[in-house]
């Protein structure tokens, strides 16, 4: 028996969430109307309730004490009800910068090729001359590149990337924000919660190791994949160590090619580039310039950055919303990272934790070079300067210590006060239940039953596979029962320890399982209860 699987929305246990939640809206329209026609006078005829009009009136869930607090919450809710965006610069400057990512096998070469990349770009001699230095006294003369960018002392001394490292690149008229992700296996869990979504993916591969590390390639390949990338880049380093063969270089090139067809769950749209290169040498400037020594190559590094596009930025609300990546205390000073899902946020904005309810005042905008932002727009990675809220909101916690925000988890969301005193619906929604589609890529395959580490959006979590509903065979899901084999697409019903926030598209969709630090699938959030 075959059937269609419907990638918008399916039922959990043949019941259908979308319905019901339509049902449960209308329901309470009916009853807010009902309320309205009892306190409306009989002279005068009730108007039609508007479901999409926004309320001007404090909802009645917040019971206010005095006078003052009624004018002071309601002014903060006209604030949010009238919200627009008035300077578009931030937006101008944002449409300008491309997002990249890299990675590859711990010894690959990607910080020594992109940090040798920054110095051909910005030729900072002093800094080259301090750095090669360091490296002689460290006893890693090869590290010096990759000392550009992995300027963590621990880094330094162990050479290798252990944090995805962020910095910026300029090449000629275009800025690439780079974030050059660890290598090693023990240290995925900064990947899985700190990417967002990047235009661009770069994977670099060792030409001398490819077959040994093909596994890990294919790993590497599906973490990119997810992350919705416009273009990918892939880095075939070390040519220099099979004496710049073109035919090793064509069949890894060839072999990638058909990992990528082999992963059709992702729907790859993106365009695709191979570059030889020997990031550590310095003939002919191999990164920037052809060498007679890569005449088969059809671009170079820089060429290739260049042919990038950064992704169409649609503001598509005014009241933001606003992922964590982290949140710290330091010397006093309350300090969030965050990833713009939606609108845009400024300076003094109140806002309040979603779920924890914990309530801020932004102080201060950071972009990630530190520099000071007057507000933060949608598909923007921004640092914020927080301050405990001193005034006095039911329901939501203005006074707290300040060790509880150490207790607040990537995943969660900033939202303004506004949305809280409108009692606005939003699109994310929260849930311990979901159905994923999932390309199994541990040779062990998964079970039903069988319980796995997992990230759902950048919320880490634990997950058990209540079952298997069924397998991609050719372009047909098969009914199946509980067990799904490495390099199959499965539909699977999951069970979660805490509840997740989703939705239908970005960041919030994504899942990735994993046995201990081993991938074990990748896909997609396609419903939920």
């Amino acid at each position: 028996m075959s059937y269609d699987y419907d990638d918008e929305f399916d039922d959990l246990d043949d019941f259908d969430f979308v319905q019901a939640a339509k049902d449960k809206k209308a329901k309470q329209q009916k009853v807010e109307q009902s309320v309205k026609e009892r306190s409306t006078p009989n002279t005068k005829k009730p108007e039609p309730v508007n479901p999409d009009a926004k309320s001007t009136i404090i909802p009645q869930q917040v019971k206010l004490s005095t006078s003052s607090s009624q004018k002071y919450l309601g002014d903060l809710l006209e604030q949010f009800n009238s919200r627009q965006l008035d300077d578009k610069s931030a937006i101008q400057n944002l449409s300008n910068q491309i997002q990249v990512i890299t990675m590859g096998n711990v010894d690959a070469g990607k910080s020594t090729i992109f940090g040798h990349l920054y110095h051909l770009m910005n030729k900072q001699s002093h800094e080259l001359e301090k750095i090669t230095k360091l490296a002689s006294e460290l006893n890693r003369d090869s590290f010096k590149w990759a000392f550009f960018l992995d300027t963590n002392q621990s880094e330094r001394e162990r050479g290798v990337t252990i944090a995805v490292n962020t910095y910026e690149l300029k090449i000629e008229n275009k800025t690439f924000i780079m974030q050059d992700c660890p290598g090693h296996q023990d240290f995925s869990d900064s990947i899985c919660s700190s990417v967002i979504q990047p235009n661009v993916g770069v994977l670099v591969i060792e030409a001398h190791q490819f077959d040994r590390l093909i596994e890990q390639v294919r790993e590497q390949l599906n973490l990119l994949l997810i992350f919705d990338i416009q273009h990918l880049l892939v880095v075939v380093n070390k040519m220099d160590l099979v004496d710049f063969k073109k035919k090793i270089y064509k069949e890894i090139c060839e072999q990638i090619k058909k990992m990528l067809t082999n992963m059709q769950i992702f729907k790859v749209q993106c365009a695709v580039q191979f570059i030889p290169c020997a990031g550590v040498q310095e003939i002919d400037n191999n990164l920037i310039e052809y060498t007679t020594k890569m005449q088969y190559a059809e671009t170079t590094l820089k060429q290739a950055l260049m042919t990038t596009k950064p992704k169409a930025l649609q503001i598509n609300q005014c009241d933001p919303v606003l992922l964590i990546q982290d949140m710290t205390v330091s010397d006093g000073k309350i300090t969030s990272t965050c990833y713009v899902l939606e609108g845009h946020l400024y300076l003094d904005d109140v806002i309040y934790i979603s779920p924890n309810n914990l309530v801020f005042s932004v102080n201060q905008i950071y972009d990630l070079n530190k520099n000071e932002l007057k507000e933060a727009v949608q598909s923007q990675v921004v640092i914020l300067q927080l301050q405990i809220y001193q005034k006095n909101v039911p329901k939501l916690q203005t006074a707290f210590p300040s060790d509880l925000c150490l207790k607040v988890r990537p995943g969660s969301l900033f939202r303004l006060l506004g949305s809280f005193l409108s009692n606005q619906a939003v699109k994310q929604k929260q849930t311990k239940r979901i159905r994923a589609k999932l390309f199994i890529s541990d040779h062990q395959g998964i079970c039903a039953g069988e319980e796995f580490d997992s990230f759902v959006g950048l919320r880490r979590v634990e997950i058990r596979v209540n079952r298997i509903d069924a397998i991609l065979e050719g372009e047909k899901f098969i009914v199946r029962g509980q067990f799904c084999g490495y390099g199959q697409v499965c539909v699977c019903d999951l069970i979660l320890n805490e509840d997740v926030f989703v939705q239908k598209e970005g960041v919030l969709r994504r899942i990735i399982i994993r046995r201990g630090v081993q991938v074990a699938g990748v896909g997609f959030v396609e419903a939920w209860q």
